[in-house]
């Protein structure tokens, strides 16, 4: 099962926050000594090149916390800062020192900026706060939630949850199919992003409740056995039941399609969020249980496992009758 670290909230925010700031401080620091020694060759410089090395290391701190980084990357910037910090230890050091001595409120500054990077990049993907997963040792919902019941503040959030599980689902098992789905692959995020908008202006009465379709993404990948994935990137969930991404796979019989997903999912009273696979099938809703973290490649080879070895559903149910949806073109 897979476990994502949890944090309390404000500690989190917190960290991050100072650790982005102190990042980009050293960082610039770094650039204005640069120019300093460019403009004025003669001015002191004998400690740049710790300088220089320092501010790559805060420059990696930055670069690895970014959403989708992967962990070669954060513990490479991880590698990094730990090596700069070790090398400031060395730097007080009254003895041998591996560069020239630098004042010690520089190495206080640079040691806290590495130390609160490792921190941040040992917790994972945070600075763009992503939703925690629970833990192996807690126990996940004994049900999948009520797809017919809304998002809680579902007056804001009905674009989303409609797109995907009205609207796509209907595309999908229209007589327009295939020529969508053909779309999808040669267009590309367009085609997905242009009906994203036109359901909005539609559909949504209120302009402010329309999500904008820029996070939107489509990827086209195969499983070891040539199974063709189409993924959408969903614009980034914040209500129970909207997806990270929807998977669109061909079914046996040619033109028909079912999906799997990557849903937000909450429970409320402990105040847990975490990730739920899906799938759409038939007219029938499956729970697959706890899925991956919320990441493209995560989410592929968890349906390219699925696909190679089918698992079965932890329940399932009859989804609503779907609406036709209006004129939509493919």
């Amino acid at each position: 099962m897979h476990k994502q670290v949890q944090s309390s909230k404000s500690l989190t925010s917190n960290s991050v926050a100072i650790a982005r700031l102190l990042s980009i401080s050293v960082v610039l620091y770094g650039a204005v000594r640069i120019a300093r020694v460019w403009i004025s060759p003669n001015s002191a410089g004998s400690e740049m090149m710790g300088v220089l090395v320092f501010s790559c290391a805060a420059g990696l701190g930055l670069w690895a916390n970014t959403y989708d980084s992967a962990l070669p990357k954060r513990l490479f910037a991880m590698f990094f800062n730990a090596f700069c910090s070790l090398t400031l230890l060395s730097n007080l050091r009254q003895g041998s020192r591996p560069i020239d001595p630098i004042p010690l409120w520089q190495v206080i500054w640079f040691g806290l900026t590495f130390g609160l990077n490792i921190y941040v990049l040992a917790r994972g993907k945070i600075l763009h706060a992503e939703p925690e997963q629970l833990a192996d040792d807690e126990p996940a919902p004994d049900s999948d939630p009520n797809p017919a019941q809304a998002p809680a503040d579902s007056r804001t959030r009905d674009h989303h949850f409609a797109m995907t599980r009205m609207v796509l689902q209907a595309l999908l098992q229209s007589e327009h199919a295939s020529p969508f789905v053909n779309g999808l692959k040669s267009k590309g995020r367009s085609l997905f992003a242009s009906i994203w908008d036109d359901y909005g202006k539609k559909s949504i009465k209120d302009p402010a409740h329309i999500i904008p379709s820029d996070e939107i993404e489509v990827y086209v990948d195969q499983t070891a056995s040539g199974k063709e994935i189409i993924t959408i990137k969903m614009p980034k969930p914040v209500a129970r039941n909207e997806t990270y991404f929807v998977a669109i796979v061909q079914d046996e019989e040619y033109g028909s399609y079912y999906t799997y997903s990557l849903e937000l999912s909450i429970i409320p009273k402990a105040d847990k969020m975490f990730t739920m696979l899906t799938g759409i099938r038939n007219g029938n809703r499956a729970n697959f249980g706890l899925g991956p973290t919320p990441d493209k490649n995560a989410f592929v080879a968890a349906i390219s496992n699925m696909l190679e070895t089918p698992k079965e559903p932890s329940t399932m149910m009859q989804m609503p009758t779907l609406l036709a949806t209006a004129e939509m073109q493919t």
